[in-house]
């Protein structure tokens, strides 16, 4: 369930917010099947509850800034997300700086997240849509710490 809205600020100022119920775990470790006795103990899968918000704003047609945050409740922590974004004429190519910082409990699942992926710079060319490296179609990703 969730709501967006642009605010006449300036080129408009996106605000997006959204509850997110995850029935089977944690959206943090989408791929850890827990072990489940037979038949199921009451409670052994424990359902995750978050919140996002995305706050979106165009300087002009060529450069944007974003901020998104994901908060669990579960986890007692998140990500936050600040991202600054310009478009090279005539929008082909794409150019994306982000870094991902993680706050909440230090031994929770968002400790997993290594220091190196904690900065991120992407090059998106909109020509060469599929022909970039798994999960990133078009798209070369470069890890900072």
């Amino acid at each position: 369930m969730g709501a967006d809205y642009t605010f006449d600020v300036g080129n408009g100022l996106l605000v997006q917010g959204q509850y997110i119920y995850r029935g089977q775990g944690s959206l943090f470790m989408p791929y850890i099947i827990p072990v489940i006795a037979m038949p199921p103990e009451p409670g052994e899968v424990k359902p995750a509850h978050y919140l996002y918000g995305r706050f979106g704003y165009d300087f002009n047609q060529d450069s944007s800034v974003d901020l998104v945050l994901l908060h669990g409740f579960e986890e007692k922590g998140g990500l936050i997300r600040p991202a600054y974004t310009y478009r090279f004429p005539p929008n082909a190519v794409q150019l994306e700086l982000s870094l991902v910082k993680t706050y909440g409990k230090e031994d929770g699942v968002l400790a997993s997240i290594p220091p190196s992926q904690a900065g991120l710079a992407s090059v998106i060319n909109s020509k060469q849509q599929g022909k970039g490296p798994p999960g990133f179609p078009g798209a070369f990703v470069f890890g900072a710490n």
